[in-house]
């Protein structure tokens, strides 16, 4: 095919757009320095990530949301199959597994194996969660604008074992399923299905048209006072902007997990996620070295 003119034009004006909002960057190599400037050896930069993540990830190991009754197994073959089947291709794993390429095409079959297992480890009141599926290995990534010496500097990836992950991702469907309607009464945008930023923004939007409406009412003219408008001393809007610094890292999970029950009639989503957060643990690796 022949590229004419406005073609090659167009394209022209995207690559000049990209360029202009994502221009291309070197890639930062991590050097963590010690508190004195001096850059950390291997050994000191897996203490100092370690001191990092158990300050920040700190909370208590055992959850405590009384007596229940043995869940069952809440997700069927098909969910898991679906949400193995879902798994990015190309989407890091931690090292000790195999790709999500090989557990994606071999769904069918790892679906109800895993299910046969789950129904004799969740019909106790004590639920088993295997361990390595409660472990995450850490994979420090650099932050855009911020130097990366230092850990507070870096992102976090917790990388996970591949299975674990899309069984909780299906008892996480299934909650999402659960608490919707409860969730769906408020102006929440994240973390719901067919809400988006978008959708947050149209009601900042709102909110600043009806304070401009508002304040240009109280103009006093003659149709103001024809129709009775109500004048006020003081009139206005507030709008409040909170940044809460690693929110989810600092959630209490005691409380989350106390409230969780009140949003929906599952209680087996809650015993079983419950279980879950209890005795996690974070594999950090440095240098061939790992704690």
């Amino acid at each position: 095919s022949v590229q004419t003119a406005a073609d090659r034009h167009d394209s022209f004006e995207v690559h000049q757009i990209i360029n202009k909002f994502t221009p291309k960057q070197p890639k930062k190599r991590i050097q963590l320095r010690n508190a004195d400037g001096t850059p950390a050896s291997p050994t000191e930069a897996l203490q100092l990530t370690k001191a990092f993540v158990e300050h920040i990830w700190t909370g208590d190991d055992v959850l405590q949301i009384g007596p229940r009754d043995p869940p069952g197994v809440p997700i069927t073959v098909e969910d898991i199959e679906f949400e193995l089947q879902r798994l990015p291709h190309n989407k890091s794993v931690a090292k000790p597994f195999v790709p999500a390429l090989v557990i994606k095409q071999h769904a069918s079959s790892i679906a109800p194996w895993i299910h046969r297992y789950l129904t004799q480890w969740w019909n106790h009141s004590d639920p088993y969660i295997p361990a390595v599926w409660k472990r995450a290995w850490v994979t420090l990534i650099p932050k855009p604008n911020k130097s990366p010496c230092k850990v507070e500097n870096l992102r976090c990836i917790a990388l996970q074992e591949p299975v674990g992950k899309c069984i909780l991702g299906a008892l996480t469907r299934k909650l999402l399923d659960a608490i919707g309607a409860t969730l769906m009464e408020w102006p929440q945008f994240a973390f719901l299905p067919h809400r988006s930023t978008g959708d947050a923004i149209r009601r900042v939007m709102n909110h600043c048209n009806e304070v401009r409406c508002l304040i240009r009412n109280q103009r006093r003219s003659a149709h103001q006072r024809a129709a009775a408008t109500e004048f006020f001393p003081c009139c206005g809007g507030i709008q409040i902007f909170l940044d809460i610094q690693r929110a989810f890292d600092q959630l209490p999970r005691q409380k989350l997990f106390e409230h969780l029950d009140t949003l929906h009639a599952m209680p087996a989503l809650t015993t079983l996620l419950t279980q879950w957060h209890k005795g996690t643990s974070y594999c950090v690796e440095q240098a061939g070295e790992s704690v």
